[in-house]
Parts: structure tokens; sequence; C-alpha cells
């Protein structure tokens, strides 16, 4: 958690790790340069704040350890439906990723309470979701 709540800091991400997050990282020899953290909730997984050091991205360590994160996550919890929430500049790419748009109504309660208040500051956000079999 410490290492990626480093990295987070070093990429001025406001992004934080807790530890009952579900954490997945990429190293480059023995620094971690690209993390994804998935909050556990009963009846979801949420996958939040995905950060690639600056000076690395546009090079597939983030696709990479999104793709960790949700192989960990199939792992551990196969029967539990896996959301993200990204900005909208980034939609299409967790598109190609495998994650496909899901309409507020098909939300848990309590994740569709966190769509709502998360469009108040960044409009146009879609929840989307991955199937388990989609990797």
């Amino acid at each position: 958690m410490t290492e990626a709540n480093k990295l987070y800091k070093a990429a001025v991400y406001s992004g934080r790790a807790a530890p009952s997050d579900l954490l997945a990282g990429v190293y480059l020899d023995t620094e971690l340069i690209s993390v994804a953290r998935i909050q556990i909730n009963p009846e979801y997984g949420l996958i939040r704040h995905v950060c690639t050091l600056p000076l690395l991205r546009q090079q597939g360590y983030g696709a990479h350890v999104v793709y960790h994160a949700t192989d960990l996550w199939q792992r551990q919890h196969a029967n539990i439906p896996l959301y993200l929430l990204p900005l909208p500049h980034l939609h299409d790419w967790y598109q190609r990723l495998g994650f496909m748009p899901i309409a507020d109504t098909d939300l848990p309660d309590a994740l569709r309470k966190i769509v709502l208040q998360s469009r108040r500051r960044h409009k146009g956000l879609t929840a989307m979701y991955i199937q388990p079999s989609a990797r």
C-alpha cells in the first residue's frame, strides 16, 4: 500500500490506497511504475485510480496493470461484478480493454450513489463493467 501511495504522490495524483483495497502493480526492475486499486464491496468491486508514472505513459503499462487487476479480481471474486468509472476521455480505451458501458439503473444501489456523486465533478462519466470471461 505504501508503494502505491508513493507512486500516486510522485505522479501528482489524488488517489490513495487503503488497507482494504486489492492492489495490482507493474514494476520496471524494482520500481512500481503503474498501479490500480480495487475497492471491495460485498456486492461489487470498483477499480479506482489507475495510474502510471507520467514519463512512462503511452507505453502499455496502464493496459497491463488493468489486465492484471481484472485477472486478480476474477480469480479471487469470480461471481462478484467488477466496475469502473472512467473519465469520459478514457471511455474508448477501457472499451478496448474489454469493459462495457452499463446503465445506471443496472448498478447496485451503493455504486449508483457513487456515480451520481462523481458526475458532479466529472460531466459525462459513464459506469462500465467487465464480464468474467472478457479477458
